[in-house]
């Protein structure tokens, strides 16, 4: 038997010293990325690249580089969700061979960005030789890093969520697979990208995860999901299926119209999301049939946006849910598929209404009033004009600026992005009434069923009518179901 100890092995220890710094950076809730096998005879040599989520504030990443010749220059670039455009920024840092920096994006207040999205990014260094090194690109999920999230998909559709048991979110997923081939057959798609639905548990999460309307809307809780087209994201309070199927249906429709121009109106998005549900709720329906009783329907052409009290509002959602179920039945369904493909080459809503129904704004309006009879409106007083807005365009370098001159992006002491060219769409709850049942109905999204009164701020995310004029002359007037037209 041998007294001989093991012989030291310094490689061995090493690399344990090595696993040990990782385990305390996750502790930490800094999340690392394998660097990119660095070229260690290049002229430029990544050290390590970090990232750290600050949720809800920022994620931050961290980079260390070291050269032969001094370091000039670092530029980060960045994409978000689905976004086709990339954003880049220059870190500051103190000129050397060897360096350390930080790149910040600001994930909160005007900077939002919602739970679930996947930011990709890379970094270029360059140096004073004319030295150039540009990184792999590496994606981070941007989630609240205090809890353990899990995550199931089928199909296009990925549910992430935590501290709700596995069996519970496959059951519902497995519930709504099928009704989002429907949607998206109905909308035209045969293929669709993956959409999150990123599921919070509490007014505390909720409010910190969504983005922030009015401190009414927060305080009393009045919205219970939100619907990110770009970003390719939902967040829902609460796992209930009708709230998961109404927001996909908003994704999808963001995708089947996929112009960075044009947005179909609030009543067509929402009356379709609606229309998606299972069980579309019935206090869009009460306040609906209350105003057609009263004769206090609005015109059509002036719910491009949503605003106002939440009756308002809710008798919005009915009216657009109604005008789609109306279009559906009293035209072909494959329409509907047909105006989107319009509204793609169109960049315009009403133009692309004309050249695939046949009717105007109005005129849809006054058919689907005698539908419900109510009188139709006079013609003869012009509409109101459409939405003219143009989009904010966050800057897309084809290269970035040579070293030396002055660049466009702003220095990184605070990464500011332009406001989002697509604002989120947002879903009041019904508001509680003596007959109201205690769980939420079907149109709120899933948002748990307690709520004070309060105005919700006005989210104009909808309504953008801008696009080339000439499509009018191709009207025709369409098949109807029938109509023997």
């Amino acid at each position: 038997m041998s007294n001989h100890e093991p012989p030291f092995d310094k490689h061995l220890y090493k690399h344990a010293l090595s696993l040990i710094a990782l385990a305390a950076a996750l502790l930490a809730g800094a999340v690392s990325h394998a660097a990119p096998s660095p070229d260690l005879s290049g002229p430029i040599r990544p050290v390590s690249a970090t990232t750290e989520i600050n949720f809800p504030h920022e994620l931050v990443i961290k980079l260390q580089v070291e050269a032969d010749e001094e370091i000039r220059e670092i530029t980060f670039f960045y994409r978000l969700g689905r976004q086709k455009t990339t954003i880049y920024g220059y870190p500051t840092f103190t000129p050397g061979t060897r360096v350390e920096t930080e790149f910040r994006i600001g994930t909160g207040g005007g900077d939002f960005l919602p739970t679930g999205v996947d930011i990709e990014y890379y970094y270029v260094v360059r140096d004073a030789a004319g030295g150039r090194f540009e990184s792999e690109r590496a994606v981070i999920e941007y989630k609240d890093p205090s809890f353990d999230w899990q995550r199931a998909q089928e199909g296009d559709l990925a549910i992430l969520w935590h501290d709700r048991p596995r069996r519970d979110v496959e059951r519902v997923l497995a519930d709504v697979a099928p009704r989002v081939e429907e949607i998206k057959s109905l909308f035209g798609l045969d293929e669709a990208g993956v959409m999150k639905a990123v599921i919070v548990n509490s007014r505390r999460e909720a409010r910190q995860s969504f983005p922030f309307i009015s401190e009414a809307a927060a305080a009393g809780h009045l919205y219970g999901g939100f619907a990110f087209g770009e970003m390719g994201v939902f967040i829902l309070h609460g796992l209930y299926p009708n709230g998961i199927i109404h927001e996909a249906a908003h994704l999808l429709l963001h995708e089947a119209v996929d112009s960075p121009l044009a947005r179909v109106p609030s009543w067509l998005n929402e009356g379709l999301a609606v229309y998606s549900e299972r069980q579309p709720g019935s206090e869009y329906e009460r306040y609906l049939r209350n105003a057609i009783h009263n004769d206090q329907v609005p015109p059509l052409a002036g719910l491009r946006t949503f605003a106002g009290t939440p009756q308002e509002t809710l008798r919005a959602y009915g009216q657009g849910h109604a005008v789609v179920r109306y279009m559906l039945a009293a035209y072909d369904p494959g329409l509907m598929a047909e105006l989107f493909a319009t509204i793609r080459t169109t960049h315009n809503f009403e133009q692309a209404l004309i050249a695939v129904y046949g009717v105007s704004v109005p005129e849809l309006d006054n058919e689907w009033r005698e539908s419900v009879g109510l009188a139709p409106r006079d013609l003869s007083t012009p509409p109101p004009p459409p939405l003219q807005v143009l989009p904010t365009r966050r800057p897309t370098p084809t290269a970035p600026p040579a070293m030396g001159q002055e660049s466009a992006a702003a220095p990184q002491d605070s990464t500011r992005r332009p406001a989002p060219t697509v604002a989120p769409t947002y879903t009041p709850k019904p508001p509680p009434t003596q007959s109201a049942p205690a769980t939420p109905s079907g149109g709120g999204c899933g948002a748990a069923p307690e709520q004070s009164g309060g105005s919700p701020a006005e989210l104009a995310a909808l309504g953008l009518l801008v696009g080339p004029a000439g499509l009018v002359a191709l009207a025709a007037v369409r098949r109807r179901k029938g109509r023997g037209e």
